[in-house]
């Protein structure tokens, strides 16, 4: 802003190896928006000292098995860019803010054809919301732990109405979330998880749905690995 162009801008993150590595890729990625460098020119200030840097993984809790670093992300970041996937003048920074909530749908745009969402769920009882054990039956619960989800998922399954009109809707549903892909084009559906919502709405709203499971947080087998690409192929 113009008020801050005269000044300098300190950002303190604390000593923690987690939040520096952020805190330094927040700054990284600030210099290559708005100064248009490359990643290894907004890298550079920070390159002696990257390797005490934590570096990035999956969301997992086992011994990860990769990783990713602030280097990785700036090129990643500078690719989006270039190809035209992310374009920050057109960011509607209100409903990226939105839906990247757990509680709104965990929903982002990886490509302008592919979208990744958490499992809707039909209700606050729905496996997953509440522990179940392998026979299905509900874990001990205290009867006010159970209120306090309950009343949390439905105060989160009404649209929300913005300044400019426009419409947010619970992507953490089923009616929500297929009445935001109807509003986007969206054709289909492939669900990798288990089952925790009945998927004849989104049949009924004209939109495909597959079944490609597989255990959370493996590498997909051959045979979904290839049924997947030829759906991306295929569908509009």
């Amino acid at each position: 802003s113009d008020e801050l162009k005269s000044k300098k801008i300190v950002l303190v993150s604390g000593p923690d190896n987690d939040r520096r590595a952020n805190s330094a890729f927040l700054m990284c990625a600030y210099m290559l928006l708005a100064f248009n460098l490359t990643p290894e020119e907004a890298y550079r200030p920070i390159a002696d000292i990257a390797y005490t840097f934590e570096p990035y993984r999956d969301a997992g809790y086992g011994p990860a098995t990769y990783f990713i670093t602030i280097k990785h992300c700036l090129q990643g970041l500078y690719k989006a860019i270039k190809t035209g996937l992310l374009d920050i003048e057109t960011l509607d920074v209100e409903e990226y803010e939105y839906y990247e909530k757990v509680e709104h749908g965990d929903l982002n745009w990886i490509t302008k054809k592919f979208i990744a969402f958490a499992s809707p769920k039909e209700s606050p009882t729905t496996h997953g919301m509440y522990p179940y054990d392998n026979q299905g039956n509900m874990g001990n619960l205290l009867q006010s732990d159970i209120n306090s989800t309950s009343q949390q998922w439905f105060r989160n399954t009404k649209d929300v109405k913005m300044g400019n009109n426009k419409i947010l809707y619970p992507a953490n549903t089923v009616d929500g979330i297929v009445k935001y892909f109807k509003e986007n084009g969206v054709t289909c559906v492939v669900r990798l998880n288990n089952k925790l919502y009945d998927n004849r709405k989104f049949i009924e709203a004209g939109i495909n749905h597959y079944e490609f499971y597989f255990p959370d947080g493996t590498i997909p087998p051959d045979n979904i690995l290839f049924r997947f690409f030829d759906l991306c192929e295929t569908s509009p």
